[in-house]
């Protein structure tokens, strides 16, 4: 995956920003592991979190922010040509606006096995 890189100020912001930027706002959602991580996010604003561009932060509302640079509740919000994962897609859906939605990789469905499931359940119904 050594085609993954960071965005460019002018790929959001100038005047040859990416179509996408055109079609929604610069803000990002952040993971719900990047949460676990430590990673700062609005519940107010649909969930989006601060995250690095290649030169700059971009603040929960999609604008420019360049204060604290070193703190580490920050993202990346990392990207990747479409022709070098479409092989690897799960599903695809697109949008009235012509925005394509992709789902790429797993995410897991349970944390343990079925066995391990029932018997922390059995010890969390004792306790509570």
């Amino acid at each position: 995956m050594d085609e993954v890189t960071l965005l460019s100020r002018e790929q959001i912001f100038g005047e040859n920003k990416l179509n996408i930027f055109k079609k929604i706002n610069n803000s990002a959602k952040i993971t719900d592991f990047s949460i676990l991580l430590g990673g700062y996010y609005s519940a107010y604003n649909g969930r989006t979190g601060y995250y690095w561009t290649k030169y700059n932060i971009i603040d929960i509302l999609g604008c420019k922010y360049y204060e604290h640079t070193n703190h580490r509740n920050i993202g990346i919000r990392p990207v990747i040509s479409y022709s070098k994962i479409k092989n690897d897609i799960s599903n695809e859906i697109i949008s009235e606006d012509g925005i394509t939605e992709i789902e790429y990789g797993e995410y897991p469905q349970k944390a343990v096995n079925i066995e391990l499931q029932d018997e922390l359940e059995e010890l969390y119904k004792i306790m509570n």
